[in-house]
């Protein structure tokens, strides 16, 4: 399971503050907790094979259900050739 997300590519400034690999329903997901340019956020990270075939409106609204993401959340979706990235829980850092 692990070794799918191997190879996450982190974006230039970005420092990863904790991450894990776990399962989210039938799909094994990376959680991580990240900081950018001020910003504080988190990411369920998708392997595009697991998630073939399931349309992104349906597996966003699927993300927003979960107790992690806070009620009001905007959620941003960034689908890669490998991966794809829902974030979410964006606030500014103190």
């Amino acid at each position: 399971m692990n070794d799918k997300f191997e190879k996450v590519p982190v974006e230039k400034d970005t420092k990863i503050l904790s991450s894990t690999v776990a399962q989210y329903g039938q799909y094994d997901v990376r959680y991580e907790k990240w900081s950018w340019d001020g910003v504080l956020g988190q990411s369920h990270i998708f392997f595009n094979p697991d998630i073939e075939g399931v349309e992104l409106d349906t597996l966003q609204a699927d993300v927003q259900q979960l107790p992690l993401v806070e009620k009001g959340s905007e959620i941003t979706v960034k689908k890669g050739e490998v991966y794809t990235v829902f974030s979410f829980n964006f606030e500014q850092e103190s």
